[in-house]
């Protein structure tokens, strides 16, 4: 009876290592490789990564007409240009933040060690 409750402490104590450990790695900042901004598995959604277009010359106005020299994003049409990744503004459009190779040979290296 002694070993069989050894054995369930054991196991239990195993369970609550995995989840901290699982709940460090959802939480652990990364880097991603196309727009340079941290981000966690935690927080990451679509939207929030590089334009997938062009910024182009041509835009519309208010009416829908084409008009030459009012900038926009030929992906999502948006017309700010600055912003956090990279330098320019957010896609709604976007696929999620993919991470940087250097984090995943990181993170590989540092499971090999049992950290």
């Amino acid at each position: 009876m002694e070993e069989l409750r050894l054995a369930q402490e054991k196991a239990d104590r195993q369970r609550r290592r995995d989840e901290r450990r699982a709940f460090k790695d959802l939480h652990r900042p990364r880097r991603c490789k196309f727009c340079g901004q941290s981000f966690s598995h935690a927080t990451n959604r679509p939207g929030n990564c590089v334009h997938g277009g062009k910024w182009a010359n041509w835009g519309t106005n208010a009416e829908g007409k084409k008009v030459e020299w009012l900038f926009e994003w030929t992906c999502c049409r948006r017309k700010e240009h600055n912003g956090p990744a990279n330098g320019l503004s957010t896609c709604p459009r976007s696929d999620p933040h993919e991470e940087d190779e250097r984090d995943l040979r990181e993170d590989t290296a540092g499971r090999d060690l049992g950290v």
